[in-house]
């Protein structure tokens, strides 16, 4: 015993030793140098050729080029400092290697830069489209409401719509984002919460033009500093980060059903001088019955979701209409909604059906939100992330309360 202790005692040397032989960390970066069998078994590529095989032109030194859906994309990796930007979208860069002045990234990061799918064949990089038609974006415990807050130091800008929030929030990590959309005075849907509150401050409807050459900021401020948006604006964005979703708030109970019928007509004819596949990345947030019938009468979204705080029907019957019609894949309520009891979230739940609460700012929210059954919540400053690690704990201190 004492023998095969002791020769499983000197393979762990040996292999340990043939390990070591085979990294050695270097300090200035955090990079490893590996094997190119070590690259192999943990599924990393070379960046460079990687980015050649998705399309892209070498430019300088680290910077990238290429016309993606007739739209200027620039990707810049920084390897001293891990990140990468792509157009003003950051990354963090995980997993970086070098071996033989060549760089190295995981399969994941380079497939989350890219929205790619990436692969080897005989021998070959292939980077093919990612589709992300079918993607759960339910499984995203965060709505980041209204493009999320801009943070910068000492403060928080809510409700700006603007893309300097789609930036930020998107480099945090968010993917799922909820938009305000108001009519223009030229046929066209600006990204703004209405024109009381934003634009000139007094009911105002600018044109297009005027909107995009604005400068926005929060509620009731006018000399804003943020970049304006138009729907066509924010589907250039989703053309650029394929796996942006984008719910929409349009503001349908303040409008007639012309109107209503007219906004969604501008979102069809947007996305169809585009892709008309960025539709299944639209998510309507239907109000009541009566837009479901509108809305649907234009195109035929595959995903909404239904929001409770414009009609006064009784909880039960939001869902029972909602599991009546399977593009529904979520309910939003208010975080004090009353009319949703246990039942019911129990029966959604019972349908695949998932419930988020709006809008929540502290952590004492989102503990409320969840302990009252929530799958996820409408917020402007929670990431992801953030919210992952608070429902981890949570669990493990479920768990710890349940052994005790």
């Amino acid at each position: 015993m004492q023998k095969k202790n002791t020769i499983f005692f000197i393979a762990g040397i040996v292999f340990a030793a043939g390990i070591v032989g085979m990294m050695s960390v270097r300090a200035g970066n955090n990079a490893v140098d590996c094997s190119l069998d070590f690259y192999t078994a943990i599924d990393i590529y070379p960046v460079d050729e990687t980015m050649m095989s998705a399309g892209y032109e070498k430019v300088t030194e680290n910077n990238w080029h290429c016309v993606l859906n007739n739209l200027d994309v620039y990707v810049t990796y920084d390897y001293e400092n891990r990140i990468c930007c792509k157009n003003n979208y950051y990354f963090r860069l995980e997993d970086l290697y070098i071996k033989d002045e060549k760089t190295y990234l995981s399969k994941n990061m380079l497939e989350e830069i890219l929205t790619s799918e990436i692969s080897r064949e005989n021998n070959k990089i292939v980077v093919t489209e990612k589709d992300y038609s079918d993607f759960d974006w339910t499984s995203s415990p965060v709505i980041t409401h209204a493009g999320g807050a801009v943070r910068e130091k000492g403060e928080l800008w809510y409700y700006t719509n603007s893309k300097d929030a789609l930036i930020q929030n998107y480099s945090l990590g968010c993917r799922l984002f909820e938009f305000d959309m108001y009519p223009t005075n030229d046929d066209n849907l600006a990204i703004v919460h209405d024109w009381t509150q934003f634009g000139r401050l007094d009911g105002t409807y600018l044109s297009a033009e005027e909107w995009l050459n604005f400068k926005t900021g929060t509620s009731n401020v006018s000399d804003g500093k943020y970049e304006t948006m138009l729907i066509g604006t924010l589907m250039d964005e989703m053309q650029i980060n394929q796996d942006l979703f984008v719910i929409t708030d349009t503001k349908s109970t303040e409008f007639s059903q012309e109107v209503i019928r007219r906004q969604f007509e501008i979102i069809y004819r947007e996305a169809a001088a585009r892709d008309l596949k960025l539709l299944n990345r639209v998510i309507p947030q239907i109000y009541n019955k009566e837009m479901y019938d509108i809305v649907q009468s234009v195109y035929k979204f595959p995903n909404l979701i239904f929001t409770c705080y414009a009609t006064e029907e009784p909880g039960e019957e939001i869902v029972e209409f909602c599991i009546a019609h399977e593009e529904f894949k979520a309910v939003t309520a208010p975080f004090s909604e009353e009319r949703l009891t246990q039942t019911d979230i129990a029966r959604l739940h019972q349908h695949e059906l998932k419930l988020y609460f709006h809008t929540i700012y502290s952590y004492a929210e989102l503990a409320e939100a969840f302990k009252n059954g929530a799958d996820g919540v409408y917020s402007g400053i929670f990431t992801p992330d953030e919210v992952g690690i608070y429902l981890d704990a949570a669990e493990r201190m479920n768990k710890e309360n349940l052994t005790e």
